[in-house]
């Protein structure tokens, strides 16, 4: 592949099997799908279905991890202004409270591999975060990215609530 294609679909694969090693580090027993849905609905809420194939999961299981989350409180179900017979799910503080946890534990399991980077390699992770961000989402990228965030790559790397999925 060509362009940083090849480059792309390891960093991809890599970010994947860090995220499953910290997750089993945790001991968390909730599924990926779940943390999937609430990292999603920070974004903007959603109709049931619409979360479903953002998650890629089947409507009747986003339904059960939908009814799971309401039941934590993590979630809440308004009228969607735009059709009165629809409902949004959106994301509660207690569901955004939750998320924020769960990214700082993920952290903290990542902590042996990555707490020791030198300048150079938190600069790289910066641009690699800021990169990404400016190509999924343009409009948000220079907020974001801005040093001292709680989302730049200095806060990922000391353990601070990310604002990424």
């Amino acid at each position: 592949m060509r362009n940083g294609l090849a480059e792309l679909g390891e960093l991809l694969a890599l970010v994947h099997r860090a995220t499953r090693g910290a997750a089993q580090a945790t001991g968390e027993h909730r599924s990926a799908a779940v943390w999937g849905a609430l990292s999603t609905l920070r974004e903007r809420p959603l109709r049931l279905g619409d979360l479903a194939a953002a998650s890629r999961v089947a409507q009747p299981t986003m339904t059960k991890i939908v009814e799971g989350l309401e039941a934590q409180g993590w979630v809440r179900r308004d009228a969607d202004p735009g059709d009165a017979r629809a409902r949004l799910v959106v994301l509660t503080d207690a569901g955004d409270a939750a998320l924020d946890d769960w990214r700082r534990r993920l952290v903290a399991a990542l902590e042996p591999q990555f707490g020791g980077l030198d300048a150079e390699d938190v600069a790289a992770l910066r641009r690699t975060v800021a990169l990404l961000r400016e190509r999924l989402d343009p409009s948000a990228a220079e907020v974001r990215s801005e040093p001292g965030t709680a989302s730049s790559a200095t806060g990922v790397l000391e353990g601070s609530a990310t604002r990424t999925t």
